[in-house]
């Protein structure tokens, strides 16, 4: 765990619409239409802070990992991060998103899981705490370029 001098209780939330199946253009598309909603809404989903990203993800069942334009929203309250989560992974049909706290960049993927079963199955927010957000070159298939600079998950 590092420390900063950061704002504390923020969290950083980055996300993206992006599946390694689509073509560029209807990623983009997508992308823009989950920026443009966070946007409208800041008070429900927190406040886009950089919508150009460039993310490397290796979705389960895909041959490589893929350079995705990935959004860096900046939320004061934990149902902010909820709601995004809700909304990458319900409406965007995203497997996660990737919340860091601003202080210690503890880094937690955050998805849904359904509880129960059908007809009275249910999503619920699932948290796990999977390291530090930190600047480093492991030469990983998962990675963020925030200004120029790599990072990873450790």
């Amino acid at each position: 765990m590092i420390y900063t001098n950061e704002p504390a209780n923020v969290f950083y939330v980055y996300l993206t619409a992006y599946r390694s199946f689509e073509s560029l253009e209807v990623n983009e598309i997508h992308t823009k239409a989950l920026a443009r909603q966070i946007a409208t809404y800041p008070g429900q989903f927190g406040t886009l802070t950089h919508d150009n990203i460039q993310g490397c993800y290796h979705e389960s069942g895909a041959e490589s990992a893929s350079i995705e334009r990935t959004l860096r929203v900046t939320c004061h309250k934990a149902s902010q991060v909820a709601e995004l989560a809700y909304l990458a992974c319900k409406t965007y049909d995203q497997d996660a998103i990737l919340q860091v706290n601003s202080q210690t960049h503890t880094a937690i993927l955050n998805s849904l899981e359904t509880i129960g079963e059908y007809p009275q199955s249910y999503k619920q927010l699932k948290e796990e705490t999977i390291g530090v957000f930190t600047k480093q070159d492991t030469g990983s298939e998962m990675y963020s370029i925030v200004n120029g600079e790599r990072w990873e998950v450790a």
